[in-house]
Parts: structure tokens; sequence; C-alpha cells
């Protein structure tokens, strides 16, 4: 194993008392004492798998990070015993289907991955978010082609990871926790552990938040909402708002939140940013159709209406040139600089800067 060129030793400790909490309730589910080894770091070669670790019938529940950090977690034991668990946490009693053991298997990783990753949200302050656990059974080799994911183009694999045994009434078993973060999230801790990271600010939903230089502004998880956002290459500074629907019902409900129609959003975006110019620049980024195979909901398109209405009121304030990263049917989360002016979206693992058409 190589050494890392990422620093992310500040944050074992941090993540090690997640992992002790999770294990102490995980404990009492499925029946089992288990005992957890401080979190360490493994840097592999691209392609290959941890040596030493169960090669053939595993099972795993691989789990999506998103928010502040991107990446994917893993619970792994072997086959033989990840169903034992499965099924002492299904029902006791040993009645029980396949079904019930599978669902019982992700939930005992949803537990485990939330208070894990509360470890670092507390001590560090990062919103986390993980998706719904999805089960692998197979070899190793399969599994871990899963969870190395968020570092695909890298040609090294760096991960966090903490050896889990558990001991009952049988033999102990022998499992894992493994954290695998893409690049970005990684030199994200890096630069964080040393002093480097500029600060960022979170827009949340029907929100508008000011910054400049170097402070970041990001908004999480857009589905139908939309962020649109206004930079100043002068003066390096920006605004952005978070938006939900796409008019004020009123011209009083405007006014007490303008962030969360379009609307009163555009315009209380360009009175922050006046006198505009062609050293302003807009973008937009979400507008999604979250629903599109869902009964009933094929016409009622928040999404799209929300890009409509922020279209025509940038354009009555002179800006019909924007950047944009709309539409769809998946959810996005976006990052804006207002020291390059530079947006970037993510909607999986790898980040994409938002062109805008003027360069």
């Amino acid at each position: 194993m190589a050494q890392s060129r990422y620093q992310v030793e500040p944050y074992l400790q941090a993540l090690y008392n997640g992992l002790l909490q999770a294990a102490g309730v995980l404990s009492q589910t499925i029946r089992q004492g288990l005992r957890v080894s401080p979190a360490q770091v493994m840097t592999l070669a691209r392609g290959a798998h941890p040596m030493g670790w169960p090669e053939d019938a595993v099972c795993g529940a691989v789990s999506q990070l998103s928010g502040d950090l991107f990446g994917s977690t893993a619970l792994i034991f072997p086959a033989r015993e990840a169903e034992a668990m499965g099924a002492i946490a299904a029902d006791p009693t040993g009645q029980i289907s396949p079904e019930m053991i599978s669902s019982a298997l992700e939930e005992i990783d949803n537990i485990f991955v939330n208070m894990a990753m509360a470890g670092l949200s507390r001590e560090h302050g990062f919103s986390i978010f993980n998706s719904v656990p999805g089960l692998t059974r197979g070899t190793l080799s399969q599994l871990w082609s899963r969870v190395s994911l968020p570092q695909v183009s890298s040609p090294e694999t760096v991960v966090l990871y903490s050896d889990i045994e558990a001991s009952g009434p049988g033999p102990v078993s022998q499992g894992y926790f493994v954290l695998c973060l893409s690049e970005d999230s990684l030199a994200r801790l890096s630069e964080q552990g040393s002093g480097q990271a500029a600060a960022r600010i979170e827009v949340g939903m029907g929100e508008i938040k000011l910054a400049s230089a170097p402070t970041v502004l990001k908004a999480t998880s857009l589905g139908s909402c939309l962020a649109v956002i206004l930079h100043d290459q002068v003066r390096k500074t920006g605004c952005m708002a978070h938006v939900l629907l796409p008019e004020a019902p009123s011209a009083e409900l405007g006014k007490l939140r303008p962030g969360k129609y379009a609307d009163t959003a555009v315009r209380d975006l360009v009175n922050k940013m006046s006198p505009l110019g062609p050293h302003i620049r807009a973008w937009l980024v979400g507008g999604a159709h979250m629903f599109p195979k869902i009964s009933g909901m094929a016409n009622f398109q928040v999404g799209r209406q929300n890009v409509d209405v922020a279209r025509k009121e940038l354009a009555e304030a002179g800006i019909r040139k924007m950047g944009q990263e709309v539409g769809g049917n998946h959810g996005r989360t976006v990052e804006f600089f207002p020291a390059t002016g530079e947006v970037w979206m993510r909607s999986g693992f790898l980040p994409q800067k938002v062109q805008h058409p003027l360069g």
C-alpha cells in the first residue's frame, strides 16, 4: 500500500468516534457485540482491492454520500455472517424470508453509516447525506468496483476504513467499514485540515446570500428548485438565490421572502448587483422534473416553470445570455466561486463546470 497524497489524518479520530457510536447502537439491533478498530487510510493501485479480506461470497451494503462530501460507503461482511445478522435484525424468532433479510441488511447499513458520518459532521461541521443503501452479493472484486466508483478516473484509490469484529454465540466474524470519497472531496479535506480552504456558505431553500472572494456559495440537492447566480467580474462578488416556486402569489409574500420565488428572487438579485453591465454574468442551475413517471405529475413541472420565469425576469433586466445547467430528472448540487466566476455543478461523483456563453 502506497502513502496517500491527501492529508486526511486529522479526520480519522472524528470518523472513529462516529464508528464507536454506530457500533454501540448496532450491537443492540443484531444482538452481537461489535468492536471497531481506529479508522485508517489505505491507498491502492487502480483496480486493486484489499489483500487479506474475504475474496469470495461477501455481502456489502453500499451507500452514496452527497452534501459537503461526495463518495461511497460500504459495510462488508462474509455473506454467511451477513445473512445471519440480517436474520436476527429482521425477526429474532426466525420467521423470515430472503426479502426480509435484504431489507434488514440495508437498514443496518443505513443506521451504521448515518451514525458513523455524524462524527465528521459534529466535529468538523460537514453536512453529509447518504442514499438508500443497495446490497451487493458476490466477490470482493465485484463489490470493490462499486465502492471505488468515486475515484474511477484516479490512478490510485484512497479509502478510509475500519476493521469490525462481530462476536455472538458462534465464531467471531470479521467485517469492514469503507469510506471512499471523490478526489475533490479528499482535496477539500486536505485544504481544510491545513487551514487553506475557502469558507463555504450554504444557501438554503428560499434564501438569498451574497459573498465576496474567496468565500464560496453553495446550494445542495437542487431538484425542481433553481439556483440563480449573479457575478460581478470586477468586484469579485456575487449572490445566489435558492428558488422553490416560479411566482409569488402576492406582493406581500414576495416581499417577505423574495428568494422563494423566481420572479422576486431575480429582481432582488438584480437590485443587489446594480448597476448592471457587461461585467455582470448570470447562471441558472437546477429546475429538474423529478417525478416524470408518476401518474398525475407529467404536467406539474415546477422546475421548468422556475427556469422560464427566471429567464424572463433576467431578460427584462437586460441579461439575455447566461450559463445554464437545467432540466432533466436528476438532482444537482452547485458551488459558485466569486473569486474566479466559476460555477461547478455535480449530479454524480464528478463535478462539471457550467460554461457561460460569453466565456
